[in-house]
């Protein structure tokens, strides 16, 4: 009688033990499932708080490239005070800026070219300017440059 009451109560206890686990189990899905949907909505908010923020800094920089004449010469002083201008305004440009000919020719800089990145990274940059602008449909032509190109 002892042996089989023994039996009995470690059958009920393994019982009881699994529908505990399994009761567990499906109560830690349902806890990764919410934390899963939290961080795919605070990963959607924060794309969109960046896409917003790229956009009003490249907006400040298309204007600025809009605004004024420039000369597109070298060391023009009239260009170095609208880059001036641009890196005191614009988040995306404020350790400096360089005014580039599509050629990769350094033209002007604020504050100064060795404050700068190497001219390796500017032919890098150039030649990302000139694959985008191939997409979009090819470079202007060089009366534009000074309301077009920065």
């Amino acid at each position: 009688m002892r042996r089989l009451l023994t039996l009995v109560v470690s059958i009920a206890a393994v019982l009881v033990l699994g529908g505990v686990a399994a009761w567990t189990l499906d109560g830690a899905r349902v806890v990764n499932q919410v934390h899963r949907s939290d961080r795919v909505q605070l990963q959607s908010t924060l794309s969109g708080l960046t896409s917003q923020y790229l956009q009003a800094t490249f907006l400040s920089s298309a204007a600025a490239a809009r605004s004024g004449s420039w000369q597109l010469r070298p060391d023009a002083s009239a260009d170095r005070a609208a880059l001036r201008a641009l890196v005191s305004n614009s988040p995306l440009t404020s350790y400096g800026a360089a005014v580039v000919s599509p050629a990769g020719n350094p033209l002007t800089a604020y504050p100064s070219w060795q404050a700068l990145p190497s001219t390796l990274s500017c032919r890098d940059l150039r030649r990302c300017c000139q694959a985008a602008s191939r997409l979009m449909g090819g470079c202007p032509p060089r009366a534009e440059w000074p309301r077009r190109v920065l």
